[in-house]
């Protein structure tokens, strides 16, 4: 969850967190880059991927580890590399690149992996379509999570720059 701390209540800019709906489908094989999979919820990519597969996992009735009891999670299976990849991506887009603009940010969310690994966060403000260039944004602190096997929670804190002086196109978000 992005959440900002305002007036003592925590307010979460992204839909569809806890990953419950999957109005397209609950699987994903090999989806096109930048192609929805959860509501809300893109992948990407550069050069060829290889196979991989997005898909809705059930949690574990009863778990203790993650507060609240959530029903599902994300699943990222890579089964075969690519060529030419250098990134593989999950993004949530938020309308309006105004959206935090100048303000502090908290990135918080839950994730293990088959072994360990290395993910790298960052906020992108995109500009649209005859704005200004993209601006991306690594946390001041915790830019990098370090996964293991065992479920953890991470959080990112920074600053999301000011819009001040830059131009906002057709279709701009965060």
């Amino acid at each position: 969850d992005t959440s900002l701390q305002s007036g003592g209540f925590l307010r979460n800019k992204l839909d569809n967190g806890a990953f419950l709906i999957w109005k397209e489908a609950t699987s994903f094989s090999t989806p096109a880059n930048n192609a929805y999979t959860a509501d809300q919820w893109r992948v990407g990519y550069n050069g060829t991927i290889g196979a991989f597969t997005v898909s809705r996992q059930a949690q574990t009735f009863g778990q203790t580890v993650i507060p609240g009891n959530p029903k599902f999670f994300l699943r990222w299976d890579h089964t075969s590399a690519g060529s030419g990849s250098t990134a593989s991506y999950l993004y949530a887009v938020i309308e309006n690149v105004e959206t935090l603009a100048g303000l502090p940010f908290a990135l918080s969310f839950w994730a293990s992996a088959d072994s360990s690994r290395s993910v790298g966060l960052s906020l992108i403000q995109e500009f649209g379509s005859g704005g200004s260039s993209a601006v991306t944004t690594t946390p001041l602190i915790g830019a990098t999570a370090s996964l293991t096997t065992t479920v953890q929670r991470f959080t990112a804190y920074g600053n999301v720059p000011s819009v001040t002086g830059l131009t906002a196109g057709t279709d701009h978000n965060l």
